[in-house]
């Protein structure tokens, strides 16, 4: 039975992450303006938070983890149609990546009351291979009410690190050991690894190891929370959710620059197609070098962010030609998906009468379907048409 059972997992994977579509945004130069992305909206459930894009068994696969009740993850091999798995454990998630060959999850959930003190808050990471199947890692690593907020792969180890300063790591993702606290503990965000080094970025805190266990700390202030954290065009790039500053650059993850932009918060971040994208409070920016950045409208869906103060885009995440964002606190269609079509990538003007026409077909679709999603899709993002896409439980 069980062997049956894995089967049916890997034919479901094979199935639900076996399709894709091409190229997304355009290639910037290092003088050139980002080209604008083609948004289109999708549904992939209700509350997504958390995005990731892998290549289990070497099929594009994009995972969707949701904060619901049971836990909940849905899995799609063309970010359009997507298959709902249940989770093992789960409750609030913080980080979700695909590391070298296997998704790696982050977060924490509500355990049990304990004497005299409420329930208690314990942390919580889990690896899948699939996409599909999670397994739990021991919640005790090293602090029960541990709060994991990221994870990275580098040096042979996985790096977990914690909003307590905690950090753990493990050799095979499976077996994790507690190491020593970052220094000052602070409140650590974000963590990945890129050139040769673990770089961790916090609440007004920056640090670098080469081997997860010896730290030195950078200069990233400016009294922000330091979100998200990518690197590419040889430099390392964070966002902040607070109001202040929007973004910090740096080369060596010591050492950052940090200046404001838009609504100065910032929530997901990802480097795709020789660009910086990221994502936050009612829309996105783009960036090529992680200095300039231009804003992009984001589609306004049927189904908006129940987030105070506006759309909060969350989470980002880019592969198979294909960049995917995540609004928090949403029901319904809470996806965006870019991608450049043969139209758009030679460079075919749309112009209002064939938007207008091509909307008004895709509505007479709609109208005929008994269950339908609206999306819409923009190669400029005041230009829009609707279109069908498909969802599976």
């Amino acid at each position: 039975m069980r062997a049956i059972k894995k089967s049916l997992h890997l034919f479901t994977c094979t199935l639900a992450c076996a399709v894709g579509l091409s190229v997304t945004g355009q290639t910037a130069g290092a003088t050139s303006p980002p080209q604008p992305l083609n948004w289109v909206g999708e549904s992939g459930g209700n509350n997504p938070v958390l995005l990731a894009y892998g290549t289990p068994n070497g099929q594009p696969c994009f995972v969707d983890l949701m904060n619901t009740n049971p836990p909940t993850v849905e899995t799609s091999s063309d970010a359009v149609t997507w298959t709902s798995h249940l989770l093992p454990a789960g409750q609030v998630w913080s980080s979700v990546k695909w590391l070298g060959d296997r998704f790696v999850a982050t977060g924490w959930f509500t355990g049990p009351d304990e004497p005299h003190q409420g329930p208690a808050i314990i942390g919580l990471i889990m690896t899948s291979t699939d996409g599909i199947s999670w397994n739990v890692v021991e919640e005790t690593i090293t602090d029960p009410s541990t709060l994991w907020r990221s994870v990275a792969f580098g040096n042979g180890r996985y790096l977990a690190v914690s909003q307590e300063g905690h950090v753990a790591s493990s050799t095979d993702g499976v077996t994790w050991t507690g190491q020593s606290d970052l220094p000052g503990s602070p409140e650590s965000l974000s963590v990945l690894y890129a050139a040769g080094q673990f770089v961790v970025v916090g609440n007004n805190f920056a640090a670098v190891s080469t081997d997860g266990s010896t730290w030195t700390t950078g200069s990233l202030t400016g009294n922000d929370y330091w979100d998200s954290l990518t690197y590419g065009n040889g430099k390392y790039v964070a966002v902040s959710n607070a109001s202040v500053n929007s973004f910090a650059t740096s080369t060596d993850g010591l050492n950052w620059t940090v200046q404001p932009f838009g609504s100065g918060r910032w929530f997901g971040l990802t480097y795709a197609n020789n660009e910086f994208i990221a994502v936050g409070l009612n829309g996105a920016a783009t960036s090529a070098d992680g200095q300039s950045w231009t804003s992009l409208s984001l589609p306004q869906l049927p189904n908006q962010s129940q987030a105070a103060g506006g759309n909060f885009w969350y989470s980002i995440t880019a592969g198979d030609g294909k960049v995917l964002t995540a609004m928090e606190q949403c029901n319904g269609v809470c996806l965006a998906l870019s991608t450049e079509t043969e139209l758009a990538a030679t460079g075919f003007p749309f112009s209002d009468a064939v938007l207008l026409a091509l909307g008004l077909f895709s509505l007479g679709i709609f109208l005929s379907r008994q269950r339908p999603v609206i999306m819409g899709r923009s190669r400029r993002s005041n230009s829009w048409h609707a279109t069908i896409a498909t969802h599976s439980d």
